[in-house]
């Protein structure tokens, strides 16, 4: 029986060695051959480029740590245990999962991470022929529906009356055609990329302030619909918006295209005032065009407008295109009016019956198409966001049943002016002050530095009139042995929108810091907190304003509480090289002390970057008896 059995045995075993000898011939030299790529590594030391760090999204660990770690907080992201914080480790295990075999379809390496596989097939001239080929079905399919040729920067600009969007914001449009073959709206069906926090849409503003400040939200990148973005923007938040079309190769864009995929449902840290939004497109642009940094400038704050500029001084954008928004089409509607044609737009959005009247239908019918359309608009406007009313929503309907009726008589609608500054060009955030004061006859040098960003004494080219957000600002007073903090502004905010016939926007302002307030017995720091609501009206290029305010303070030397109540009321008028701003507080505190402040500054803007400005401030109460200061300083904007 053994005779016949050890040969059935050894056919048996060469049948086996026969079945597998492909597995066995193409195991043996892939195996030699990633040692070989591993030694590569190791002598060009891959993982200390730039390129590669940008990938993995590494950055120093802190201001003063030598150690770097990636900001993804995703383990998801990483393929070696010791991933965020060792670049090392990350490319070698990255480098070996590109090697294993390609049963795991779409969840195989070379699926998952494109961009990391591109690059290192480059750097070290991988043959693919020696490559598992794992098919990446979900990842073609993806990159199928996306299908860009071109990447445009998009800044939704600021919007008065909402402090989160007060700054700006910026995202990436990806392109399905060349500039030079873009038509009007065909830049509605592509893709926006958005980062932004994942916050719960349960949670109060304090709590959404408080955790977006300390980095207790997640980040993700978003890719949906550009015109979803259009209408969140320009028609819901009214917000214009400014496209940079940027020179990104086609290599350069489909990097950024394969990046984005590896980043699909990744979380990030997220930090409004610096790891936000705007950081992140930089670092996707950073993977974009190798070579480039953007981010380094960028390690306290990062705001939108600034990270725009740097972009474009980076010479990744050439132009800019505008898009109004809304309320900036409707508003150059308006100001087209006569009065008379303003009575009857403010009529028809309430009257249904005057579309029947003889004094309407005697009217030019392109004449009645401008009214009808503009109190369409302008009811659109007024309801936004609001609970449907059905006498509203009645003559919504009524005007627009009358516009189809008319649509052979469609009005051409006057675009609104494009701004001759883009927001680029305005002035950039931070500001140090070098200057002389004269204080009751006291004389002193003074010096400031601001973080951010804008007052309403800035030049206004690029930015909204009106509308500041000032964070961050130290003012000091020297004189001879002596260094002092003057004031602290930790934040300022103004929001001075215009009323008129058609629009009742309600200004308002809130402030926190410290401040010094002088006393029958000497001058403390005090930690104060105002706020308070009014009106606004435009006069040519000057905006009046009045504010019911109110005032919590506290001296830090004994920290007794008062409360007080009073007016701030100013004038406030750009000029083309110049702004001139006149305000006026009056305080009464609960314990009988009234206050008085009157001040005038002139601020001469010499060049984008200096100004020179001049401020005198006459200040009254009950302990002190009038004192006068008056300060001339430098101002330079960086």
């Amino acid at each position: 029986m053994k005779k016949y059995l050890r040969p059935l045995f050894w056919l048996a075993l060469l049948a086996l060695l026969a079945a597998f000898s492909p597995l066995l011939r193409a195991a043996t030299p892939a195996s030699g051959y990633l040692a070989s790529l591993q030694q590569q590594m190791v002598a060009q030391q891959l993982w200390q480029q730039p390129a590669w760090l940008n990938l993995i999204h590494y950055r120093n660990a802190g201001l003063f740590s030598g150690s770097i770690t990636s900001a993804v907080v995703d383990a998801r992201f990483f393929l070696a245990a010791n991933g965020r914080d060792n670049p090392q480790q990350e490319l070698a295990a990255t480098l070996t999962a590109f090697f294993a075999t390609a049963e795991a379809g779409d969840k195989h390496a070379q699926c998952r991470y494109p961009a990391r596989f591109a690059w290192l097939v480059e750097q070290l001239n991988i043959h693919r022929e020696s490559l598992p080929q794992p098919d990446c079905h979900e990842f073609k399919a993806w990159y199928q529906m996306v299908k860009a040729v071109a990447v445009t920067l998009v800044f939704p600009a600021y919007h008065l009356n909402s402090p989160s969007s007060m700054f700006g914001h910026t995202l990436l449009r990806l392109d399905k055609l060349p500039l030079p073959q873009r038509q009007e709206g065909s830049d509605w069906l592509s893709f926006a990329v958005n980062f932004g926090a994942n916050v719960d849409a349960s949670e109060n503003s304090l709590l959404y302030a408080f955790k977006g400040l300390t980095g207790g939200y997640h980040g993700l990148f978003i890719v949906e619909p550009y015109y979803e973005k259009i209408k969140e923007y320009n028609r819901d938040e009214n917000r214009d918006i400014w496209e940079y079309p940027l020179n990104l190769t086609e290599a350069e864009t489909q990097r950024l295209i394969t990046h984005l995929w590896e980043l699909f449902n990744i979380n990030f840290a997220y930090y409004f005032f610096d790891e936000n939004c705007s950081y992140r497109v930089l670092e996707l642009l950073e993977v974009a065009r190798e070579g480039v940094d953007l981010t380094s400038p960028f390690r306290m704050t990062a705001i939108p407008i600034d990270t725009v500029r740097a972009v474009y001084l980076a010479g990744m954008a050439d132009d800019s295109d505008y898009r109004p928004a809304k309320l900036t089409q409707l508003q150059q509607q308006l100001q087209l009016l006569s009065d008379s044609e303003a009575t009857w737009v403010e009529a028809l959005t309430q009257q249904s019956d005057l579309l029947e009247s003889s004094d309407f239908l005697s009217m030019d019918v392109r004449k009645r198409y401008q009214l009808v359309d503009t109190a369409y608009q302008l009811l659109q406007f007024r309801t936004q966001g609001e609970a449907r009313d059905n006498r509203v929503a009645t003559q919504r309907y009524l005007l627009l049943q009358q516009l189809a009726a008319m649509g052979g008589e469609r009005a051409t609608r006057t675009a609104p002016p494009v701004p001759t500054t883009p927001p680029h060009a305005g002035h950039e955030s931070r500001r140090l002050a070098l200057g002389f004061s004269d204080h009751a006859g006291e004389r002193r040098l003074q010096l400031g530095y601001k973080l951010s960003y804008h007052q309403l004494e800035d030049a206004v080219q690029g930015y909204l009139p009106g509308a500041a957000i000032n964070m961050g600002d130290f003012q000091f007073a020297a004189k001879p042995q002596q260094l002092r903090l003057e004031q602290l502004e930790v934040i300022d905010i103004f929001s001075l929108t215009p009323r008129n016939r058609f629009m009742q926007p309600v200004s308002w302002r809130v402030s926190f810091g410290l401040d010094r307030i002088a006393t029958a017995q000497s001058d403390p720091l005090v930690l104060y907190l105002e706020g308070g609501g009014g009106v606004a009206y435009g006069l040519g290029r000057a905006i009046v304003y009045g504010l019911a305010v109110s005032r919590l303070e506290s001296p830090l030397n004994d920290g007794q509480a008062d409360a007080g109540l009073g007016v701030h009321g100013g004038l406030l008028w750009h000029f083309k090289q110049a702004t001139t701003h006149l305000q006026l507080e009056s305080y009464q505190f609960k314990e009988a002390q009234r206050r008085v402040t009157y001040q005038l500054t002139q601020q001469q803007h010499l060049t984008t970057a200096l100004a020179l400005r001049l401020q005198f401030t006459q200040q009254e109460s009950d302990q002190i008896p009038m004192q006068r200061q008056f300060a001339i300083s430098l101002l330079h904007y960086f």
